[in-house]
């Protein structure tokens, strides 16, 4: 079953990394901390008062509870001083990874995260519109499943799908590629998204030469 949330999580990766990307330079980590922001801003408008947290597994927890990806602990332990530092919040974090927040961080992603699930929305409309107008079934997990395929071989070591697949999907994406379009940037995103909330899973093996192909939407194309 296709989790648009996480789809929206991928995408959203996707535009941190277009807009903010020189700032990410020394390592993809950093396009993690507006993910950890939000997280902290849900977690205290859902408590309502301050938050007291016995160590860092409750952000752990609640990261993946709202965007559905794993922000490994000693990730989140590196990278709380500078969300506490550049928060514009109230932030005590002790030494033993308990911490105390009393007012929201300053975060941006929250109507971004809001447009990539309505992109999401309209990548899936426009392909059942494809399908109706071919008389083919419609299933958007498909659709996803195609895009994710070489992410899931590299970082999941699962078998690819594509071959069991009906034409008409990579069908889909081949015109998609071709135009340049609206959803062929949508595809992209979720595409390079999927790679970068797939960065702390990755283990050097002989078949990949230049890790950096991995976030080149060049390399997707060369793909298709």
């Amino acid at each position: 079953m296709v989790n648009e949330n996480l789809l929206a999580t991928y995408s959203l990766l996707s535009f941190i990394r277009d807009t903010y990307g020189s700032e990410c330079n020394e390592s993809l980590t950093q396009l993690f901390v507006p993910l950890i922001k939000e997280t902290l801003n849900r977690m205290l408008r859902k408590k309502g008062t301050a938050i007291m947290g016995k160590d860092y597994s409750e952000i752990f927890d609640s990261v993946r509870e709202n965007f559905q990806i794993e922000i490994p602990i000693p990730v989140i332990i590196t990278l709380m001083p500078q969300v506490c530092k550049y928060s514009g919040g109230s932030f005590t974090l002790n030494s033993d990874h308990s911490f105390i927040i009393d007012s929201e961080c300053t975060s941006t992603i929250t109507e971004d995260y809001q447009n990539q699930k309505k992109l999401i929305k309209k990548l899936a409309n426009n392909y059942k519109i494809y399908c109706k107008g071919r008389n083919v079934p419609y299933d958007f997990e498909e659709l996803v499943t195609f895009i994710q395929d070489q992410k899931n071989r590299i970082f999941n070591d699962q078998s690819t799908a594509i071959y069991n697949q009906s034409y008409h999907v990579s069908k889909y994406v081949y015109d998609r590629i071709k135009k340049k379009d609206f959803y062929f940037d949508i595809i992209c995103s979720i595409y390079l998204g999927g790679i970068i909330s797939s960065y702390f899973k990755f283990k050097i093996k002989d078949r990949i030469i230049d890790t950096e192909l991995l976030v080149d939407t060049n390399f997707y194309i060369s793909l298709i």
